[in-house]
């Protein structure tokens, strides 16, 4: 039904689902999904037919877009599908486990299986998943749990054959253990419990119920109630016990004790007294009838009102429509007017909005208005009026292009920052403009910032400002307003070419967005760097006829108006670097997932650098066990067993080229479970000779090489150093002073490479660059 990427078309899927139930199939895995709307679509038409028609059951992974709400995918959102949830080895929710309501407001996931750290064959062509053992990997995933249910449910079809599809749901949902303090959107009735299942002869239908979604206010809103039938298979009448295991005081059933008969059915009724949660929630769990579990959910809406939101062009008219967002700063929920009639629906508390107003007549205007410190409280009409919008002009000392305009803001409340972007444009930009609305707030910052190009030179303006969105600009730039900066960087080759980008960041903080991007110009480069509070960031890829070759990013960088500078960009020594990063470090810790990323052929300077490989591996140990194996250059990422333990990294890469044509390293650090995302202790070296453009020094001469270290955390210090002049195969210790190492390179020497080792702060790392520079 999907191709080998994963993906495919609705009808090969309905095809699928319906040659499985031709050929007899009483259950059918689904373990795919897409996106979900509130009709019903091809895929759950075809899912709930099937189930009524012929009596299959679809067992269908509700997604991995958690833990955002309504994101259960279809088909899994289809009424008949039994769709499965995700939790770990204790029951916890994975955190990618997709949640309810579906689009149409319907109590999805049913119930939850085992889908984190799942281990399984691996296909011979397979790639995914941590190494486990030979021949086997570990997965997460929704789709690692549905087959686990689909498994019970076959199990249960043996042991009862005449039982259809819809009365095996029931009794899976039925027989459930659930997890505490988790809603019926997160896990339905709870895990599947295969031991309960096989002994159990009571069922309820439906297999959940849902008393759909209530607008505050809720006081004075009448008792719903809806009905819950219970069949016994058994030879025997069957005495049940009622409860209501549910959040708060809104749920109860009636009767407490029911009695139903031998092969026969009995009625219970589930009431939810709205008025009695005034302050609203989403209010769930589980009617519990001696065991036997039925999922019951409201969703009541907090304290929200209606906000209307017009739109005012610059002319003064009223726009028939106008485009806006909203988002929850308090929360992280979007919200979005309604398209015809301007009303949002929202909850009461603190918001950014952001918010587009277009000419409908004469020239094409485009305006954005922000309010990035809206609050609300009661009713309210909040006009975005195109009239207060100011436009960006910035003349520069010399004529240049504009690459690229960047507007936007950024707000950050506690732990949390949301970055909006409005325009990213460049050339003519005359029809634009930008306004703030609203009370200033410490909490935001504004930007605006410019790339142009003159020639093979470059200017970078940025201005970030406390307290609003943009609110235009009008500014001219004299030289004496701009930092100069020297990029010695080596002439292309023959066949050779290059783009080139730059990012801005408030000062002291990570880059928003990607910048500029442009083809690079042949000839000297200087860069000029100027206007308020902002920090830059260079990249550039290099090409040839093969494609890409090598790939370059600067740290980000503050530079002072009036101050010159010059920069090593793209010469060797190429190897492992680790530059300052800021808000996510190259290799980190986060709970315990691990991500692992040593940029290999980092520049002299020691900007980060990448390049394709012919051959690479990247294995890490835990406690000298082999954790994870990937076959890219010092990248992986896994889950590791929690707790404290010593780790050892190792990488090599070989490459194409004539310069650091191998490099590999090891690495050993201890690390423990972490509240929040942190770096690893990881270090490298650094050689930094005085070399020719094209990474040469003189054979039969002496050569020093400055040597230091980057490091993520803490320091480390070099304790040794070896050369070899035959492309590594012998090695020779060499002595370390004043921070280098003077190097004899014999006369009849075609390359030098180089080995180090370093320690200190409870770390250590060897690392090898073969053919780190050459010699003629």
């Amino acid at each position: 039904m999907l191709g080998d990427n994963g993906s495919g078309q609705d009808s090969a899927i309905i095809a699928g689902m319906e040659w499985a139930v031709e050929q007899g199939a009483q259950i059918v895995n689904l373990s795919l999904g897409g996106y979900d709307t509130p009709d019903v679509d091809p895929l759950e038409e075809t899912v709930n037919r099937l189930t009524a028609d012929k009596g299959a059951l679809f067992v269908i992974a509700a997604g991995n877009s958690g833990p955002a709400t309504s994101t259960i995918g279809s088909p899994g959102s289809a009424d008949a599908a039994l769709t499965v949830g995700a939790v770990d080895h204790e029951n916890r929710i994975a955190e990618f486990s997709s949640r309810g309501p579906t689009r149409s407001g319907g109590l999805k996931p049913d119930l939850t299986a085992p889908g984190v750290g799942i281990v399984a064959a691996l296909h011979s062509d397979g790639r995914i998943g941590a190494p486990v053992a030979e021949g086997y990997t570990s997965l997460d995933g929704t789709s690692m749990a549905t087959p686990h249910v689909a498994g019970a449910a076959a199990l249960l079809r043996q042991q009862h054959p005449e039982l259809p599809g819809a009365a095996l749901k029931a009794r899976l949902t039925g027989s459930t253990t659930p997890t505490e303090k988790l809603t019926p959107f997160e896990q339905g009735t709870g895990r599947v419990d295969v031991a309960k299942l096989i002994k159990q002869n009571v069922s309820s239908s439906p297999t959940s119920i849902t008393f759909g979604a209530h607008q505050w206010p809720h006081a004075g809103e009448p008792a719903l109630t809806q009905e819950i039938t219970y069949s016994n298979a058994s030879s025997e009448p069957v005495t049940l016990d009622l409860s209501a295991e549910t959040g708060g005081s809104l749920f109860s059933v009636s009767p407490a004790k029911l009695t139903v008969p031998a092969g026969g059915t009995a009625k219970a009724t589930v009431t939810a007294d709205v008025a009695k949660q005034p302050a609203g929630g989403v209010f769930g769990g589980s009617i519990v009838a001696s065991g036997v579990r039925t999922a019951v959910v409201a969703d009541l809406e907090v304290e929200s009102y209606d906000v209307k939101i017009t739109g005012v062009e610059r002319s003064g008219v009223t726009t028939a429509s106008t485009f806006a967002y909203l988002i929850n700063v308090d929360t992280g929920a979007r919200a979005w007017p309604d398209s015809s009639t301007g009303v949002a629906r929202l909850a009461k508390g603190r918001y950014i909005l952001s918010g587009s107003v277009m000419s409908s007549s004469g020239g094409y205007t485009h305006d954005v208005v922000n309010y990035p410190n809206l609050t609300i409280s009661g009713p309210a009409t909040i006009d975005l009026d195109a009239r207060q919008a100011k436009p960006v002009k910035v003349t520069l000392p010399v004529a240049a292009q504009l690459s690229l305009l960047q507007t936007g803001f950024e707000r950050v409340v506690g732990d949390a920052s949301y970055t909006i972007g409005n325009f990213s444009v460049g050339g003519v930009v005359d029809h634009l403009g930008m306004a703030s609305i609203g009370p200033d707030s410490d909490e935001v910052t504004g930007k605006i910032a410019t790339f142009w190009n003159a020639g093979p030179d470059f200017y970078g303006l940025a201005w970030y400002q406390k307290g609003s969105a943009p609110k235009g600009l009008t500014k001219t730039v004299a030289k004496k307003d701009l930092a100069t900066v020297k990029v010695d960087l080596p002439a292309l080759k023959p066949g050779q070419s290059a783009s080139i980008g730059h990012t801005s960041s408030p000062a002291g903080r990570a880059d928003w967005g990607y910048g500029s991007l442009d083809n690079f110009a042949t000839g000297p480069r200087t860069e000029y760097y100027g206007g308020e509070g902002g920090d830059w960031s260079r990249r550039f890829n290099l090409f040839d006829e093969t494609g890409n070759i090598g790939a370059l990013v600067t740290p980000l960088r503050h530079y002072k108006p009036g101050c010159s500078y010059v920069e090593p960009f793209n010469r060797a020594v190429f190897g492992p670097a680790l530059p300052e990063a800021r808000d996510v470090p190259h290799s980190f810790r986060t709970g315990d997932f691990v991500r692992v990323t040593v940029p290999l052929y980092g520049d002299s300077a020691g900007n980060e650098g990448y390049g394709p490989v012919t051959e690479a591996k990247t294995t890490l140990y835990r406690e000298n066990v082999k954790a994870v194996e990937t076959a890219e250059p010092g990248w992986a990422m896994l889950d590791v067993a929690p707790g404290a333990a010593d780790y050892r990294l190792e990488t090599s890469a070989t490459r194409d080229n004539a310069l650091s044509s191998e490099v590999s390293g090891v690495w050993t650090f201890r690390s423990d479970t972490t509240a929040e995302r942190t770096a690893l202790p990881l270090s490298v070296v650094r050689f930094t000779p005085q070399l020719d453009d094209n990474g040469y020094a003189r054979a039969g001469q002496m050569l020093a090489v400055p040597i230091s270290t980057q490091s993520q955390t803490g320091s480390v210090r070099v304790t040794s150093v070896e050369v070899s002049y035959d492309g590594g195969t012998t090695w020779k210790r060499t002595q370390i002073t004043a921070n280098r190492v003077l190097l004899a390179h014999p006369k009849d020497a075609k390359s030098v490479s180089l080995r180090a080792k370093a320690s200190g702060s409870g770390q250590t790392v060897e690392q090898t660059i073969v053919n780190a520079y050459l010699l003629r």
